[in-house]
């Protein structure tokens, strides 16, 4: 009984660990422009000094990156923001922050 333990136990983790290696990769075109918009919302409660904090952040914001050169080992790119939002609240202090370029 125990060998038989030993041995579904030992094809498990085998298993498990022999799973097939994924790479990832950018595939950039040179001459090309690339948008993202990326969402930030966080919520952090610690304690300092045995003190509690909590602190919110919200980020809201979009980027252009422009693909200047491209080879097989390395990208040259400029990156612009076109819109930054951002929102932090505290016991210790608020801020908002808003802005727009054009594109």
């Amino acid at each position: 009984m125990k060998k038989l333990f030993f041995l579904l136990l030992a094809t498990i983790t085998t298993g498990a660990y022999s799973q097939q290696k994924q790479e990832l990769s950018l595939n950039l075109k040179e001459g090309e422009t690339y948008r993202i918009n990326q969402i930030i919302d966080q919520d952090i409660v610690q304690t300092v000094m045995g003190n509690p904090m909590g602190i919110k952040n919200y980020m809201d914001w979009s980027s252009s990156y422009y693909v200047r050169e491209a080879n097989s080992s390395r990208y040259l790119l400029d990156i612009w923001f076109t819109r930054f939002k951002m929102k932090i609240s505290s016991s210790f202090l608020n801020m908002d922050r808003y802005g727009t370029t054009r594109a």
